[in-house]
């Protein structure tokens, strides 16, 4: 086995798989937001979110499996977006519909 992939054997992969995953999740929130309301969900939703997978990372002293997951949540939106989303109108504020009471 080459030197240079003992350092990425030896890394948690199902804390990178998970956080690569809500980094997807994250992603997906917030490109899918109505355009008015995306810096809205920059602070109480992405931001924060970062933070506290930062703070997790830190404490656990997991910094190199949180920047790996950031590359692999990034690629994996970035890829699926090309293929499916792309083909997805954006929300707006008039295909939005609210269900309510009939009277």
């Amino acid at each position: 086995m080459p030197d240079f992939l003992l350092p990425l054997l030896a890394r948690n992969w199902n804390l990178t798989l998970l956080l690569a995953i809500s980094h997807v999740i994250i992603l997906y929130a917030w490109l899918r937001a109505e355009r008015k309301g995306r810096w809205l969900s920059v602070f109480f939703l992405v931001l924060p979110m970062w933070y506290l997978m930062y703070r997790l990372a830190r404490w656990r002293l997991q910094l190199p499996e949180l920047a790996i997951s950031f590359g692999l949540g990034g690629g994996v939106y970035l890829l699926w977006h090309l293929l499916y989303l792309r083909k997805i109108p954006l929300p707006n504020s008039d295909n939005i519909q609210v269900w309510g009471q009939e009277s």
